[in-house]
């Protein structure tokens, strides 16, 4: 009840002890602000001690003298200690795709899982992919967890880890497993000591690199003097034997010159000069091997040297180059190794070379001699073989008239085709290449026609023919038919008569090939480079072998393939057998 004399207002005493509370709330938040200021206050304290002891320890760890294992193995117990960690590692990338565990501290042990990590796999693995720092309080439920079984029986709940990166590139990861929930600052506290880290790896790496280059600088300069000493002892000792054998040397017609195994020469003899031009031993002495090699063959000229020292010896046609004219001269050349009579090791290198100027130009005045032959003698051989056509047809003629008109003509035929392959041969070596016609034509169809046609000429063998795709394509037909009937001829020619020979015709979008095969005695592997020179013949096992032939079927058939812009090859092994391929592009053009 109220004193007599006074007024209370209603709800005043209801409003008062509203702003008491409210005063009450504001002074409990003020304390909670102070002490969550106060809890990131000591928490930023800890931090940067941590941040700071860590560096420390690191920084002494990438400073001392150890090598790379003690400075890794120093700088893993370091990230251990200060941040409570049940174990630490360091790995190393050791090569494009591996990680290898390098340094390992703390109370659990890793297994074999850990030793090498795939980039890419794994939590470790991830880190390096992505070069992205990564932290995890759910490891035992990672699907990215490394070795689960591990995580589970080491109590390890938490995963931290942070890539090693110097200048963009991956030098390694470090990582740490702990027991308890890791706070997203122990990434802070890896990032200040990552890149001392990745720092320290690489000066450690450069400088075993240093040591290695410098151990191999040392080792090539003993090996280097040894081998000088030697060398000239030799060449002195080869040069002194030069001087026994030098009427010989000067009084031959050939190249010959030595030089040393770096190429530089020593003595070219007077015929030798005058060939390529030097003028006197002393120019000659200036000068390189390659000095005296046209330009164009250098690259052909190293791998002939390179071979000679690799082999001993290596012989080939090669131009020489005459210094004064710049004109190239065919040669054929036999480089070889001098050695040291009592070590028996190379000193020099030695060239003796013909020169095959004349013998090109009497060659070519042959082919073309050849060429005009071959031309003349097809009007008289075209008018025999008309006339023995019409006497064949010549119905009241007696039947041995027509046996004899018949072989009148096979023979004519035979002699056609022996002067076609011989103009053929004039046109490719003298005439820049065989011309061709481009139509539309079924390659398929042809191969056929040709397979038949040699089935009625070897009717005691078997010639399997296998046809696949689209065979048309705009080539000259007459031309092709010659591949064809060349390479199939030729199988049946050389492989064995119980066997059969297997044509297969094939056609995709960009091309049609052609493989011919058949088994018997491979082609020997001294043939196989010049299997497709003109003039050579092989030993045919079967009963119709290639006398009656000049042996340029195969370099007409090169001829026609490299004319339509295509390849051909050969493989010729024992129980395999020998087969031809021929890849020719499908053109579509007018």
């Amino acid at each position: 009840m109220n004193e007599p004399g006074t007024h209370q207002p209603p709800g005043r005493g209801a409003r008062s002890e509203l702003a008491d509370e409210a005063s009450a709330s504001r002074q409990s938040l003020r304390g909670a602000r102070l002490l969550a200021r106060e809890q990131a206050a000591r928490s930023n304290a800890e931090l940067r001690a941590v941040q700071r002891s860590l560096a420390a320890e690191v920084g002494a760890a990438i400073a001392g003298p150890s090598g790379l294992a003690g400075m890794l193995q120093r700088c893993a117990e370091a990230m251990a200690r200060p941040l409570r960690a049940a174990c630490a590692g360091i790995w190393t990338v050791s090569d494009a795709h591996v990680l290898t565990l390098r340094a390992r501290a703390g109370e659990c042990r890793f297994t074999r899982d850990h030793e090498r990590v795939l980039v890419g796999s794994h939590k470790v693995g991830r880190i390096a992919q992505d070069l992205r720092p990564h932290l995890t309080n759910q490891l035992r439920a990672d699907p990215l967890n490394t070795d689960p079984g591990w995580a589970k029986r080491n109590r390890l709940t938490a995963f931290a880890g942070y890539p090693l990166v110097v200048e963009g590139r991956l030098a390694g990861v470090m990582g740490i497993y702990a027991t308890k929930p890791l706070p997203t600052q122990v990434l802070d506290a890896m990032d200040g000591v990552a890149d001392m880290i990745a720092t320290g790896i690489e000066r450690k790496r450069v400088e075993k690199e240093r040591r290695r280059l410098a151990a191999l600088e040392r080792q090539a300069r003993a090996e280097a003097d040894r081998e000088i000493q030697e060398t000239q002892a030799a060449l002195s000792l080869a040069l002194e034997d030069s001087y026994r054998f030098v009427s010989v040397v000067e009084g031959s017609s050939e190249f010959m010159g030595i030089a040393t195994l770096e190429r530089q020469l020593v003595f070219v003899n007077s015929a030798g000069q005058k060939l390529v031009g030097i003028h006197g031993p002393a120019a000659a002495r200036r000068m390189t091997i390659f000095d005296h090699v046209f330009p164009e063959d250098h690259a052909l000229a190293r791998e002939v040297v390179a071979g000679a020292v690799a082999d001993g010896q290596r012989t080939g046609e090669i131009r020489f180059r005459n210094v004064d004219t710049g004109k190239p001269i065919p040669v054929w050349a036999n480089f070889f190794v001098l050695r040291d009579r009592q070590t028996d090791r190379p000193v020099a290198l030695a060239t003796v070379a013909h020169d095959l100027t004349q013998e090109k130009r009497d060659l070519e005045l042959r082919e073309r001699v050849l060429g005009i032959v071959s031309h003349d003698l097809r009007n008289p051989l075209n008018a025999i073989m008309m006339g023995a056509s019409v006497l064949r047809r010549e119905p009241r003629a007696p039947a041995g008239t027509i046996r004899v008109a018949e072989r009148i003509l096979s023979s004519a035929e035979r002699m056609d085709a022996i002067i076609g392959d011989l103009l053929d041969l004039t046109k490719v070596r003298l005439g820049g290449g065989i011309e061709i016609k481009r139509e539309p034509i079924d390659a398929h169809e042809l191969s056929a026609r040709i397979i038949d046609e040699l089935r009625a000429g070897y009717p005691g063998r078997e010639v399997r023919l296998s046809v696949d795709g689209d065979g048309n394509g705009r080539w000259d037909a007459s031309r092709l038919e010659q591949v064809v009937s060349n390479l199939a001829s030729n199988a049946l020619q050389h492989g064995l008569q119980d066997q059969p020979v297997t044509v297969e015709s094939r056609g995709n979008d960009e091309e049609w090939t052609l493989s011919v095969h058949n088994l018997g005695d491979p082609i020997a592997p001294d043939l196989l480079p010049y299997l497709f020179d003109p003039f050579r013949r092989g030993t045919g096992t079967g009963e119709h072998n290639d006398r009656g032939h000049l042996g340029l079927g195969l370099f007409i058939a090169r001829a026609v393939v490299e004319a339509h812009g295509g390849t051909i090859e050969v493989t010729s092994r024992r129980g395999e057998g020998t087969r031809f391929s021929v890849r020719l592009p499908r053109f579509t053009g007018p």
